[in-house]
């Protein structure tokens, strides 16, 4: 992370000396990448970084992640040139990555509580779940490593850590891992084993420590884990209207969807009405399941690195503002089935769920927490019923596959409503999809 860059050809003007309105002949991309900025971003690195020395000599900032991957926010990639007077006249370039509102983007994430809950997990939960691994005496260099390098927040320019408040100014700062190599899988290709392997092994390591934290620290666990959990960070009423585009397909008479589901119609339609409104992600979990969850766990969620023979050697997931207090398992319907490249889902999906499981149990014994309630008959009870409580999110989710996305939308607002109300499902592909996971369910039981 050290090292000149150079100097940086982009102006470090602030949003307050822009224009107040760009020229009418000026593209919308342009407007937005001008408006592209972090307000008194040398104040912030002081804070995050503790040196009231830190001089910001220059700085290039640019969006990272396209609409349809970031709903709610603005994430940045930032290049900064900083120079600690403290330590040494040496300069050195940051490179960060920044959440941020986009101000002009209010979908059906609250960036303000997905603000509250996502730096609480780098700022404090973190933190304590490496520490309960040390008091089990992990080596310190094989504690839970699962997240970028956590840098700094601030929730508002007048407030410090310990406000409530979250403004248009709130930023969570951490390590650009594109720069060591870090990347994502293709999210139309789909994953391999060896890719959801890795990630699962993580995952799994996760959901362990929230079982072993509620068992050792109990009150610390309720008080705060599960607080900032209950936080709701999402705007149901918009998943409702794309649901109920669904159920209006189901009983048009044209299209015959009954006929073609047949007995599984009444199934489906019951799990559409316990999902409205985020039913089954608010109701307190059952026991001994109880852990914390990713809550948006899909395959742009996990960034993966490989060394010098190919072989995948460290896994980071990210974006936990929809973290929840919830069953284990909720996570990873989604994951596999609609992250999983064709080849994968048909001939790996079962040996990714035991491999998942048996990571599970390892890091439960490892932490010298009770494994006995955790028995297999147990675990594939609770897997299909957080799979058949999943399901109407994942054929809504299809929409996003057979509708164009590219070009036509300006924030992620405007493209989640339309994909929402877009009647796609009268499309074939829709079709075929529907199909596909009511056959999936019914070879495994789960319907």
């Amino acid at each position: 992370m050290t090292g000149d860059c150079g100097r940086f050809v982009e102006s470090t003007v602030t949003r307050d000396q822009l224009p107040k309105q760009a020229p009418k002949q000026q593209p919308k991309q342009q407007q937005q990448q001008q408006r592209i900025d972090v307000r008194y971003l040398e104040s912030l690195l002081r804070q995050c970084l503790d040196s009231e020395s830190l001089v910001l000599l220059d700085r290039k900032i640019s969006s990272l992640v396209p609409i349809d991957e970031s709903y709610g926010s603005l994430v940045l990639q930032i290049e900064a040139k900083v120079r600690n007077f403290d330590e040494s006249q040496s300069e050195t370039v940051l490179h960060l990555v920044a959440k941020t509102p986009n101000k002009s983007d209010r979908p059906y994430f609250d960036f303000a509580r997905c603000m509250k809950k996502e730096a609480y997990v780098y700022h404090e939960l973190m933190p304590v779940y490496r520490q309960l691994e040390r008091q089990m005496d992990v080596p310190e260099d094989e504690l839970i490593d699962i997240l970028p390098r956590y840098v700094g927040h601030r929730f508002s320019l007048g407030d410090r850590l310990s406000s409530d408040r979250v403004d248009d100014d709130a930023v969570l700062l951490m390590e650009n891992l594109c720069l060591k190599g870090f990347y994502t899988c293709d999210r139309i290709l789909g994953m391999d084993k060896a890719h959801a392997g890795k990630a699962l092994e993580a995952l799994a390591r996760y959901h362990a420590l929230g079982i072993a934290l509620k068992q050792r620290r109990p009150d610390y666990f309720e008080s705060r884990v599960v607080a900032h959990a209950r936080i709701n960070s999402r705007d149901y009423s918009q998943i409702d209207e794309g649901l109920d585009s669904i159920l209006r397909m189901f009983h048009d008479a044209e299209l015959d969807y009954r006929s073609l589901l047949e007995r599984q119609l009444p199934t489906i339609l019951e799990r559409f009405e316990a999902y409205r409104g985020g039913k089954t992600n608010a109701a307190r979990p059952r026991e001994p399941w109880a852990t914390v969850t990713h809550g948006d766990f899909w395959l742009k969620n996990v960034l993966y690195r490989k060394d010098d023979k190919g072989t995948i050697n460290d896994v980071k997931l990210i974006d936990y503002q929809a973290y929840l207090f919830n069953s284990p398992l909720k996570d990873l319907p989604h994951f596999l089935y609609m992250g999983l490249d064709d080849r994968a889902r048909e001939r790996d999906f079962d040996a990714l769920v035991d491999l998942y499981y048996d990571e599970f149990l390892k890091n439960l014994k490892r932490l010298e927490i009770d494994a006995s309630p955790f028995t297999r008959p147990a675990f594939d009870e609770e897997l299909k019923r957080q799979a058949l409580d999943e399901m109407p999110m994942m054929i809504l989710v299809f929409k996003f596959y057979v509708h164009d996305l590219k070009g036509k939308y300006e924030n992620s607002s405007e493209l989640m409503l339309n994909v929402f109300r877009s009647d796609c499902c009268r499309k074939p592909a829709f079709r075929e999809r529907l199909l596909h996971i009511v056959r999936f369910y019914e070879d495994r039981g789960w319907l």
